[in-house]
C-alpha cells in the first residue's frame, strides 16, 4: 500500500477538524500520506465551510493533482466528483489540478453516473478560465456518456449539465436535442425557479430554439411567477 499512514484514520481526523485553518494545517502536515478520498474530504469540507483560496492551499492542491495523476487505480468516481465540485466551488485556479481532474474523468468515464457527469461538467465550466482549450475532447465524451444515461438525470443534474455546455459554448446538438424533451417534462414538476430559468437560458445561449420546451417553461412559470426571484425571472 503506497501510503505512509492509514487513509481511514486520516479521514477520521479530517472529519473531526472544525475550521478551515485546522483542515489546511493537517492536510499540509500529512500531504504525502493523503489519498484521493482524503483529498476529497478535505476539499469538500473546506468548500462547505466557505473557505477562501490562498497560498495555504498549495500543499493540498499539489497532493490532489499528484494522486489523480499517479495513483489512478485508487481514485473512485465518488472521490473524483467530490474533488471536482469542491475545487470549482473554492475557485482553485491551478492548471495542473484541472488537467489531472480532466484526465481522471476521462479514464473513469464508464463508471460516472448522472450525478458525476453533471458535476464534472459543471466544475469545468465554473473554472473555464484555467484551461479552456483542454476540455474539448472530454466534453465530447461527457456528452456521449450523458446521452446514454439521460433517463437517469434528475432535474438539477440536467440543469447543471446543460448550463455547463452552454457556458463553455459547446453546441452538442444530439445532447441538447434529446435533453429538450426531458427538460420539458421537468418543467411541470421538478425544476426549481432557478433550474427552469437556467435550463431555458442554456438553449437560448447556444441558439437552439425548442418551441415545446419554451411553451412548457412558460406554462410552468406563469402560475408562480410572483414567487420567482428577480434573477430567475429576468433570465427566463
Amino acid at each position: 500500500m503506497p501510503w505512509s499512514a492509514d487513509p481511514r484514520a486520516l479521514n477520521g481526523s479530517l472529519l473531526r477538524l472544525s475550521t478551515p485553518a485546522d483542515i489546511l494545517a493537517f492536510a499540509s502536515e500529512h500531504a504525502s500520506a493523503l489519498n484521493s478520498v482524503n483529498c476529497a474530504t478535505a476539499l469538500h469540507r473546506l468548500a462547505k465551510q466557505g473557505a477562501t483560496a490562498s497560498t495555504q492551499f498549495t500543499p493540498l492542491v499539489a497532493r490532489t493533482a499528484a494522486v489523480l495523476r499517479s495513483d489512478a487505480r485508487y481514485v473512485t468516481a465518488r472521490s473524483l466528483t467530490s474533488i471536482a465540485w469542491a475545487s470549482a466551488k473554492l475557485q482553485l485556479d491551478d492548471a495542473g489540478l484541472w488537467a489531472a481532474v480532466s484526465a481522471s474523468a476521462a479514464s473513469l468515464l464508464p463508471s460516472l453516473d448522472a450525478y458525476a457527469l453533471a458535476n464534472v461538467a459543471w466544475a469545468l465550466a465554473t473554472v473555464r478560465r484555467v484551461a479552456p482549450e483542454a476540455d474539448g475532447a472530454l466534453l465530447e465524451a461527457l456528452a456521449e456518456a450523458a446521452l446514454a444515461r439521460l433517463g437517469e438525470f434528475k432535474p438539477q443534474e440536467l440543469c447543471n449539465l446543460l448550463w455547463a455546455f452552454a457556458t463553455l459554448k459547446r453546441r452538442h446538438r444530439a445532447l441538447f436535442e434529446a435533453a429538450s424533451a426531458a427538460a420539458a417534462r421537468f418543467c411541470g414538476a421538478g425544476f426549481t425557479a432557478q433550474g427552469l430559468s437556467q435550463t431555458v437560458w442554456a438553449f437560448a445561449k447556444l441558439g437552439l430554439a425548442k418551441h415545446a420546451l419554451l411553451v412548457a417553461a412558460a406554462a410552468a412559470a406563469k402560475p408562480r411567477a410572483a414567487q420567482y426571484d428577480p434573477q430567475s425571472l429576468a433570465t427566463l
